[in-house]
């Protein structure tokens, strides 16, 4: 069955009318135009076969693209078909004229070439004015626009003769000026006498949808969309599809975005000259649509480019380019020159061509060294117009030659830019994106290792993986060395110190004294921190830089990593010059805010350096927030730091403000204790717990980490079993408390000086001595401890030594000791300060010295009121009370106000004056300013100014 002319029937109308004209004696021209695979040809055939039903008779001739330069042909060929033609009355058979050569076969001249056009021009008219004078005669020539001039001449001469005549001439000609000759066929339209002009565009989208439709029936209206996309409701291109289309089971196959192999030659036969800019278009102006894209991370800029930065590319003259964009435009292949700057386009400012398929199919007949050349200048042109990274980035992974090496090493660059200017959180997305593209090796392991590094916040197996992957596919040592230490990085967060060591050691070659180096050496000395037993510390930088293996160039750059490498190490090791460094330096050096910081390492100098000086809870470095977009681990151990840090600063509310965000975020995780990162955080998550008298919930985090297996222990699993000692002891389990605490003594003892920073085991334990009756064992382990401390300088450790030894001691000597404790711990505020009052208090009290016991006491339950400390200030109130003293309420807060501040505070807050106050309340004014200086004193304000906010949380 022959295919329907789906979308042409106004067309076909108005070729009826015109024949019905012919037929009657008015002769005229039709000229059927329209763009490649409009269906120009189709529509000639139909009118063809109406006017054979209707009794005309018929020549047919087309013009062709390999015949342009001879002269005639389309004339010849319609003189041979109506010489052939025996009609009633008609002479003997007139010979054709040969236009180009004489008798001899030499090339006849100007003149002789001239009689032989008007010979054909006359005899060409005769004969089909003798036809027509028997039956409607109709002269169709399709291809118009590849006719040579002289034929073209030959029509012209007949279209000025046509009326009167039964004669039609019927032209399909494509759109476009595709020769140096186009005004031929303008004239020969101008010559027309009552000519009509059929003008054809693709099909709407009714027409293709049942075009399709007819073709496939099975096909489901989300395949007919795309494929009626893919092939821009081009009639020629969807007939060419759906014939190439794979059918199973009765099914046309899923994807309808296929290049059929008559595309190219169809679309080479009718571009010509205009082949090489169309080679570009297709080029420049970006990824195949319906492929995968990525999308700008960030907007594009610059000028886009003009034509004559089209012609360069494509080497091709500015005045050739124009003419062959104002061919593809005409032919309906892509837009006007004009509209490039405001239709939709590439990153180039080049708009896509029309139909996705031809674009496609023009891509494939690009030579991968041409496509490369122009994917490469394209890449310059953008960044000489000051396009965005993320529009490079896009540009060239979509540029089908993305796993060409040249290709691959000028993505490096806009990509890890383009990345840096994203928040992490978005990186993953637009790494596994680029990953989606066909990369050479050494780009695709950069990307991995990208990746990698974001991943590990989230996932270090997946990471870790990602990572491995990278290392097969690099042959760059640079590249190689800097994926083994995000392969430390993960291991290390996996908990696996000992693999992390060995992939450290076997990646540092001696002497190399870069950034990366630096790095790496911090690493080793935070897994040897984490695990001294296995993992072995590598040379320090000392040693390097005094054997000469430092190849740095000595610049002071270079000199300040190396110092801050180097006493970052010697903190992790436990020595004196690490303490000294600033939390500002060693937060740039560490980037623990980042995804590919080392978290961990901060996490460890920091508590270092608060064990050894508590003033650096005041440093604006030692408490923040998460990072935007950070992963759960990383974000964990942050508020775990922050209310490590409170704590030490005796803000127990605000550090369980911290600690329950940390708790939550960590209930999210699965199987976080085989997690470095989560192991590091429980220590200060349970401490907090602990002081808030909130013991249930720390026995909860601690049941599921294996603190008294055979395998060997960690510096993050002792300082953890520290903990649990002592919340064994507050839960009253003071023989477990001493297990645990005799135990991390014993670790400790055994990994010798070579520790991050003391824990304070032996303080902790005597109290739990004590109480399991054993005086002796607690007197000695306090001797040792406060011998310890004498010698080390620390304010800390030697009252908390002090506070321990008094408790051991007990009595009037005891007391003495603890006095000294108080004095020792007596500025900063701390919770350690809280425990050497009470316990003071607690022995004064009974050694007969009551007034100054309930003293002390009182103060030790002020201060732990003051610090949120719920577990020091029941304890200590109870000890009051035995004593005979009378606990307090609280004397500072909001919840500290009487009924009448509280009234009182919400006026001022409201702006109200102290007159106003005092006559709504029917008091003195007196009576007031007494009340708000209460108030303020409560809240710790300094005036009226401070309540808007403060008053807002009034009960």
């Amino acid at each position: 069955m022959p295919r329907p002319l789906f979308g042409r029937g106004p067309h076909r109308a108005a070729a009826e009318r015109w024949l019905a004209q012919v037929e009657g004696g008015a002769g005229s021209v039709l000229s059927v135009e329209g763009g490649m695979g409009t269906g120009r040809s189709a529509l000639l055939g139909a009118v063809v076969a109406s006017a054979c039903r209707r009794g005309f008779r018929v020549a047919e001739a087309a013009g062709s693209r390999h015949e342009t330069g001879a002269r005639l042909q389309v004339a010849c060929r319609l003189l041979e078909i109506t010489s052939a033609e025996r009609d009633l009355g008609a002479g003997p058979q007139a010979s054709v004229p040969q236009p180009s050569r004489g008798p001899d076969g030499t090339r006849r001249g100007p003149d002789a070439t001239r009689q032989t056009i008007d010979e054909a021009c006359r005899r060409l008219d005769d004969q089909l004015s003798a036809r027509s004078a028997a039956s409607p005669m109709l002269v169709v020539v399709d291809d118009a626009q590849w006719s040579d001039a002289d034929s073209l001449r030959c029509l012209a001469f007949v279209a000025r003769r046509l009326t009167g005549r039964r004669l039609g001439v019927l032209i399909g000609r494509l759109s476009g000026r595709l020769r140096p000759e186009p005004m031929l066929l303008d004239e020969l339209f101008h010559e027309m006498r009552g000519g009509r002009r059929l003008v054809l565009d693709t099909l709407d989208e009714r027409a293709a949808d049942d075009f399709v439709g007819w073709a496939l029936p099975g096909a489901s209206r989300d395949f007919r969309a795309r494929l009626r996309w893919w092939t821009g409701d081009n009639p020629f291109l969807l007939d060419q599809v759906m014939s190439a289309l794979g059918w199973k089971n009765g099914e046309p196959e899923p994807e309808p975005h296929i290049v059929p192999s008559g595309v190219l030659p169809w679309l080479s036969g009718r571009l010509g000259d205009a082949m090489p800019i169309a080679r570009a278009l297709a080029v420049l102006a970006g990824p195949v649509p319906g492929g995968a894209d990525l999308p700008d991370v960030v907007p594009s800029g610059g000028e886009r480019p003009a034509v004559a930065s089209l012609a360069s590319l494509a080497r091709v003259s500015v005045l050739d380019a124009e003419r062959a964009v104002g061919t593809l435009a005409r032919l309906g292949l892509c837009p006007p020159a004009l509209a490039w700057s405001s239709g939709p386009s590439g990153p180039l400012g080049i708009p896509a061509f029309r139909h996705p398929v031809i674009q496609a199919a023009v891509l494939e007949a690009v030579p991968v060294a041409e496509r490369v050349r122009l994917v490469l200048g394209g890449a310059r042109l953008l960044g000489a117009g000051g396009a965005a990274d993320g529009a490079l980035v896009s540009y060239l992974l979509g540029s089908r030659v993305s796993d060409h090496p040249a290709v691959g090493a000028l993505l490096s660059a806009p990509l890890g830019r383009a990345l840096r200017a994203v928040p992490p959180g978005e990186r993953p997305v637009i790494l596994r994106l680029v990953l989606a593209h066909p990369l050479p090796d050494e780009c695709r392991a950069e990307a991995l290792c990208l990746l990698g590094a974001v991943e590990l916040d989230q996932d270090p197996e997946l990471a870790l993986t990602r990572f491995e992957d990278a290392a097969r596919l690099t042959q760059d040592p640079r590249r190689r060395r800097a994926i083994g230490f995000e392969q430390a990085r993960a291991l290390d967060a996996l908990g696996r110190a000992q693999a992390a060591g060995k992939v450290l050691r076997d990646g540092s070659p001696a002497g190399l004294r870069d950034p990366l180096a630096r790095r790496a050496d911090v690493l080793q000395a935070t897994l040897a921190a984490q695990d001294p037993t296995a993992v072995g510390p590598g040379p320090s930088l000392r040693s390097r830089l005094a054997t000469g293996q430092d190849q740095s160039s000595g610049q002071s750059s270079d000199r300040d990593l190396d110092d801050e490498a180097e006493e970052i190490v010697a903190a992790l090791r436990g020595g004196a010059s690490g303490r000294r460094m600033s939390l500002e330096r060693a937060w740039r050096f560490l980037r623990p805010d980042d995804p590919t910081g080392l978290a961990v390492t901060w996490a460890m100098f920091l508590r270092g350096r608060l064990a050894a000086d508590p003033a650096v809870a005041l440093s604006p470095f030692a408490v923040s927030p998460p990072p935007e977009g950070a992963g759960p681990v990383r974000a964990v151990l942050t508020l775990a730091l922050s209310a490590e840090v409170l704590l030490a600063a005796a803000r127990v509310d605000e550090a369980a403000v911290a600690a329950g965000e940390a708790l939550s975020r960590l209930a999210a995780l699965e199987h976080p204790q085989r997690l470095t990162g989560v192991i590091a955080a429980l220590g200060p998550l349970v401490e907090t717990c602990v002081e808030r008298g909130e013991l249930g919930p720390a026995l909860r985090l601690l049941a599921e980490v294996d603190l008294d297996g055979d395998t060997s222990m960690g510096w993050h699993h002792v300082v953890l079993l520290c903990s649990r000692g002592r919340l064994r002891h507050e839960a009253a389990d003071a023989e477990g408390a001493v297990a645990d605490l005799l135990r991390c003594g014993q670790l400790l003892e055994s990994w010798g000086e070579a520790v991050p920073y003391r824990l304070p085991w032996r303080s902790r334990v005597v109290p739990a001595l004590l109480d399991v009756g054993d005086r002796s064992a607690a007197l000695e382990l306090a001797r040792i401890d406060l011998a310890t401390a004498r010698g080390r300088e620390n304010r800390r450790e030697l009252g908390c030594a002090l506070g321990a030894l008094g408790q051991a001691t007990g009595g009037v000597a005891g007391a003495r000791i603890l006095a000294e404790a108080v004095s020792v711990l007596r500025d900063p505020p701390s919770l350690d300060l809280i425990v050497a009052l009470g316990e003071h208090g607690r022995v004064l009290g009974r050694t007969g010295r009551v007034q100054a016991g309930r003293a002390n006491l009182r103060a030790a339950c002020a201060q732990a009121e003051k610090a949120g400390a719920r577990r020091l200030r029941e304890r200590y109130g109870n000890e009051l009370r035995d004593l005979g003293g009378r606990v307090r309420g609280r004397t500072y807060g909001p919840e500290a106000l009487t009924a009448s501040e509280r009234r009182i505070a919400r006026l001022a807050a409201a702006g109200r004056t102290n007159r106003e106050i005092a006559a709504q309340l029917f008091v003195t004014r007196r009576a007031v300013e007494m009340h708000l200086t209460q108030v303020y004193r409560k809240l710790g304000i300094t005036g009226r100014g401070d309540l808007g906010a403060i008053s807002l949380g009034l009960p």
